[in-house]
């Protein structure tokens, strides 16, 4: 009596659908990893942009309640003269609403007169650099919203007393890094090729402190970081994004100082990483003209 054979498969074929199901989980978990990034950074973007708004309200709300001579603030010469970028926290920060309110500069706002809440618990943070138009009352602002990485991080420490006398304004004058948000420095920017817009980090540091040579910059400006021109062009605020970043210098998205040549030094504001990371804290800017009353 004959057997009949039954059809099987066999080892090679085993083999060879075991590595086809397994090429397919592998992309499938690769496809995780590129998901949650882009879900993070989707809902920074989302956060950055409610963040701004809010920070645009509370600004149109003490335009409301200020007066001209809190406006006159803001017709302090820079370190250069007129037209140059301040922080609106150190303009008013003498008689100011929010004089000794950093609540009022996270997000969510918090009351800092409650013992059981830490401002430093929250995560966002919101700065604005501001000029005065030559229009009757008129500010132009650039708010600047800001992450940390976590609460103990710590950034860069600049000069904060915007007096035209005060060439250090703004530069990182010391060696502290013990500021508890990202907050906009200046920095030095030399320019060693116009045609392709590639810039040397000068100096984070005022030229006049003999103790801080031409510094590197560190990890200051990094791909993808955004660069504030320190001068008001009488139309906005400008601002650029870093395309690219190496040891030969930073290249940027579009012309800074249009007409620059070879050895020209321009000013212009970054907000620089926490100590130790190179990821930029900066995750959504908003331009707005606002009015005093």
């Amino acid at each position: 009596m004959s057997r009949r054979l039954k059809k099987a498969f066999s080892l090679t074929e085993v083999l060879m659908a075991a590595g086809i199901l397994a090429i397919g989980f592998m992309l499938i978990a690769m496809i995780f990893p590129v998901g949650i990034k882009l879900t993070a950074s989707a809902t920074e973007k989302t956060i950055g942009t409610i963040a701004a708004k809010e920070a645009e309200a509370k600004l149109k709300l003490y335009a409301g309640y200020s007066n001209t001579l809190a406006f006159a603030r803001f017709r302090v010469d820079g370190p250069t003269g007129l037209n140059e970028l301040m922080l609106f926290e150190d303009v008013l920060r003498l008689g100011s609403i929010l004089a000794g309110r950093p609540d009022e500069m996270v997000y969510p706002s918090r009351n800092y007169l409650d013992i059981d809440v830490d401002i430093n618990d929250a995560s966002y943070h919101w700065s604005v650099l501001c000029v005065e138009t030559g229009n009757l009352n008129e500010v132009e602002t650039l708010i600047l919203v800001t992450r940390k990485i976590s609460k103990n991080a710590k950034f860069p420490v600049a000069d904060s007393n915007p007096v035209s006398t005060n060439v250090n304004y703004g530069y990182v004058t010391n060696t502290s890094i013990t500021q508890n948000w990202p907050m906009p420095v200046r920095v030095d920017l030399r320019c060693i090729d116009p045609g392709l817009r590639i810039w040397q980090i000068y100096s984070i540091v005022s030229p006049s402190d003999s103790a801080y040579p031409s510094a590197t910059g560190g990890n200051y400006i990094n791909k993808g970081d955004t660069v504030i021109d320190s001068l008001y062009n009488g139309i906005g605020i400008e601002h650029f994004q870093v395309v690219d970043e190496d040891r030969h210098g930073i290249e940027l998205s579009s012309d800074l100082r249009l007409g620059s040549v070879n050895g020209n030094v321009v000013t212009v504001w970054v907000v620089p990483p926490a100590a130790g990371s190179s990821r930029s804290p900066l995750v959504g800017t908003l331009s707005r003209s606002i009015v005093f009353n």
